[in-house]
């Protein structure tokens, strides 16, 4: 039994060495850190999402201002909850506002626009000059 473990340190040291570490029990500590990690077994509970958002912590999680926040609930340019004379987001309308908000690259946009045009250009040669009217 006292054999088996004197080898198994030994593969342990010798696997250090290998990848130049120098410090063993940061090496242990690192790779079961990271066994718990891949099966799932940390400590640590994954944080439970909150049910609403207030405009001051909605703003600051989007980098926005919390009065163009409050502004654009008022004028209803933005999905939120309005309940008891206060407004609020959920986590969905935080991530809508986002998407909404997205900006697609310009080759993409223009490449679309070339196949529309293209489209158009295949579908009025497919209609006889007399019908096109």
């Amino acid at each position: 039994m006292e054999n088996r473990e004197r080898r198994r340190d030994e593969s342990v040291h010798k696997l250090a060495a290998e990848l130049g570490i120098s410090d063993l029990e940061k090496f242990l500590r690192a790779c079961l850190a990271n066994s718990a990690m891949m099966t799932g077994l940390t400590s640590s509970p994954a944080p439970a999402q909150k049910l609403k958002y207030t405009v001051d912590e909605a703003a600051k999680l989007l980098g926005v201002s919390s009065r163009w926040l409050a502004d654009e609930c008022r004028t209803e340019r933005v999905e939120h909850v309005h309940l008891a004379r206060r407004r609020s987001f959920t986590h969905s309308q935080l991530l809508a506002l986002l998407k909404r908000h997205e900006v697609e690259p310009l080759d993409r946009r223009v490449d679309g626009e070339l196949e529309r045009i293209k489209r158009r250009v295949a579908r009025d040669r497919a209609i006889p000059a007399h019908r096109r009217g």
